[in-house]
């Protein structure tokens, strides 16, 4: 009992220290500590909202004006895709293969995985050295 007793006077002597010795400031310190970790304040969720949409405000027209000369340049590029598979059908005298003519001249490989021979323009039409003649 003489160690109960003595962390009793050790707690109470504290608690006057810190909080006076009326107990009602500590149990108000103890109810303002549960209510400010229960969350956010409307101001501070106001403010938190209006940073948010200040900031998507300036980056939004930003990111827009990159998306334009990328579209721009997509579409050369489907230009010039384009431009190349007519060369290739006009150089070659014939278009592109369909898959099923791809399909026509595989080689299983030794392990039989299925190895593609892919002809170049020119290749195409002659053959190379292969026995698809």
């Amino acid at each position: 009992m003489a160690i109960d007793e003595t962390i009793k006077s050790i707690y109470s002597g504290a608690k006057q220290r810190m909080f006076g010795k009326d107990n009602t400031s500590e149990e108000y310190s103890l109810n303002k500590t549960k209510r400010s970790e229960a969350g956010f304040t409307l101001s501070e969720l106001l403010v938190v909202s209006t940073s948010i949409g200040i900031l998507a405000a300036i980056a939004i027209p930003s990111v827009m004006s990159y998306l334009e000369p990328a579209h721009v340049a997509q579409c050369f590029a489907n230009m010039e895709k384009a431009a190349t598979d007519i060369n290739t059908a006009t150089d070659g005298g014939r278009f592109l293969m369909t898959q099923e003519q791809y399909q026509e001249i595989v080689w299983k490989g030794r392990d039989n995985r299925g190895i593609w021979y892919v002809p170049n323009n020119k290749d195409a039409n002659r053959g190379h050295g292969n026995d698809l003649d």
